[in-house]
């Protein structure tokens, strides 16, 4: 949760941190989202046009200034510091409808256009929407997505009593 003139929203925090020694100068951050399915063919085509390698083919990189997120970038950042960047649920939801399934990967950018990549992220569905909550059940909000069937189940709740 955040707050933004007494409003409350829910989202995600992206860190960046600088473990090195040195200052950084980072200029921007994204969040990547799979559009298509790679196979092997995919990649050696796009190796052998663009003379290069691409571990991120099918990837669309989505910078969080397109979507109006106070980045607060670019900031140089001390060796042992961190720059925190809020995102809300809203925002990764309508970003990643577009995608073919609910994988997300953070990338930050410095000011030579070197790139760093976060590992792959299953985001969940926080809730559904559509889902009726005068049901009589007993909600826990939340739900994990299915994209071979475009359907969202709801994941078992923990028991009580379990450790």
């Amino acid at each position: 949760m955040d707050e933004t003139d007494g409003e409350y929203t829910s989202g995600v925090y992206v860190s960046l941190q600088n473990p090195s020694a040195h200052t950084v100068h980072i200029s921007n951050v994204s969040f990547l989202y799979r559009y298509e399915e790679t196979g092997l063919i995919d990649r050696v085509k796009h190796a052998w046009e663009f003379k290069r390698l691409m571990r991120r083919v099918g990837w669309v990189h989505n910078s969080m200034i397109f979507d109006g997120i106070e980045t607060g970038l670019p900031v140089s950042l001390e060796p042992g510091k961190s720059h925190m960047i809020f995102v809300p649920y809203d925002t990764i939801d309508d970003m990643l409808e577009r995608g073919i399934d609910r994988k997300i990967i953070a990338g930050a950018q410095d000011a030579l256009w070197r790139n760093k990549y976060s590992a792959v992220f299953d985001f969940p569905v926080m809730r559904d929407p559509d889902q009726d909550e005068d049901d009589g059940g007993e909600d826990n909000g939340v739900y994990i997505a299915r994209p071979e069937t475009k359907q969202i189940e709801q994941k078992e709740a923990a028991p009580e009593n379990a450790a």
